[in-house]
């Protein structure tokens, strides 16, 4: 979860589900937000509410026996979504397709290396547990803000907590099987210098070749950024070998779909 509180505003619609998550940092509920494509109506708070308990019913997918829910994929693909979708721009089934697999497949990753992480021994301790929650709260700036905060986004104290330690299991999975792996000696980065650099400029104007001091910041940050994600792509493909992996997806979509349909000629 992220430390920011604020989540997208924004309706997300999985066949005929619309859940809007709203901005939970101003403790907000959803009187207003963007119309779906072919939604005619602004969703209320009681629509919201039932809808975000009804998402948290649904399971998408199952990892190793772990369940993620509707309510999860919901929310990993708002934060997903701005990567596809610039502000302004229509959003197209294409899109929607495109923000829905990625948003899956993340959500697949994080909850295998977590799972890793719990076999490797790794544990959050409470103290640690209840001083990130110690900050939300003062984030927010007072208990009824975080009270609000839990209430829109259909999450309790307890459940909360399980996404701060998930996160926590992900990110230490993460700094030991990638960031730890990741070293970019001088002598690397000389010979990656050398070979590029009449295309490493300042912004100076009129534009000049960056020292060898200059340029090894960003192409540090360029390599370990090419060498994580091929240590990534790696260790997922090895983590989901050894996987059980169900999708529910289709169905859900499915029992949506249809249910919209019935309401529809009510």
């Amino acid at each position: 979860m992220k430390k920011g509180l604020t989540i997208v505003i924004a309706i997300v619609t999985l066949l005929g589900l619309a859940l809007a998550l709203s901005a939970c940092s101003k403790g907000k509920g959803p009187s207003k937000t963007q119309q779906a494509p072919g939604q005619q109506k602004t969703i209320g708070i009681e629509e919201y509410k039932k809808g975000l308990e009804e998402s948290k019913k649904h399971v998408v997918a199952k990892v190793n026996g772990a369940d993620i829910t509707l309510y999860a994929l919901l929310n990993e693909m708002n934060r997903v979504a701005p990567a596809y979708i610039k502000p302004g721009q229509t959003r197209s089934p294409e899109t929607d397709a495109k923000v829905k697999k990625e948003a899956l497949n993340n959500l697949i990753f994080k909850e295998l290396a977590a799972q890793e992480a719990v076999k490797e021994g790794i544990r959050m301790k409470p103290e640690m547990l209840n001083e990130e929650v110690k900050k939300i709260k003062t984030q927010l700036g007072s208990e009824e803000a975080y009270q609000r905060y839990l209430q829109n986004s259909g999450l309790t104290e307890d459940s909360l907590k399980k996404e701060i330690e998930r996160d926590y299991l992900f990110q230490t999975a993460m700094r030991k099987e990638v960031s730890g792996k990741i070293n970019v000696s001088d002598k690397v980065l000389r010979e990656v210098y050398e070979r590029e650099k009449k295309s490493l400029l300042t912004n100076d104007n009129p534009p000049r070749q960056m020292t060898f001091e200059e340029a090894k910041g960003p192409l540090a940050r360029e390599i370990r950024a090419e060498k994580g994600q091929e240590i990534i792509t790696a260790w997922e493909e090895g983590l989901r070998k050894n996987a059980r992996i169900e999708i529910f997806l289709a169905e859900v979509e499915k029992k949506f779909q249809g249910d919209s349909a019935k309401s529809g000629k009510r």
